[in-house]
């Protein structure tokens, strides 16, 4: 079971709520289980439980990546959906902050939606 832990799905229209609901639709419909938690419910979530999960975070809540990396239950882990770097607009473009790329070691695995994202990360 993949769970994301998104923004509003039905909130406001950006390229993100629209990248992240096309992404989940498109996993379910082809018989990838997904599940949409937001991200007060996501806390208590990673620490329940046995079941192995795979956890997404938007990276728009990058600065808490690496609690909930540490508070991962045994057979859990989080990925981070990355569409957006705090350091992109912060520096026109330039290279992530080493705070910044700190934080995206906690993740497990990454989903970018372009080649330049992939290169960033």
């Amino acid at each position: 079971m993949h769970r994301f832990i998104v923004p509003d799905l039905d909130g406001p229209i950006t390229g993100g709520t629209l990248y992240n609901r096309n992404l989940i639709q498109a996993l379910n419909s082809a018989g990838i289980p997904c599940q949409v938690l937001n991200f007060s419910e996501a806390r208590s979530a990673v620490v329940e439980g046995t079941e192995p999960r795979r956890y997404w975070l938007d990276s728009l809540y990058l600065d808490a990546l690496p609690n909930l990396a540490r508070s991962l239950a045994r057979g859990r882990s989080v990925g981070l959906i990355v569409h957006y770097l705090p350091s992109l607009v912060a520096s026109a473009l330039g290279p992530p902050t080493q705070m910044e790329t700190a934080t995206l070691l906690h993740a497990s695995a990454f989903v970018v939606p372009s080649a330049f994202m992939h290169g960033q990360v």
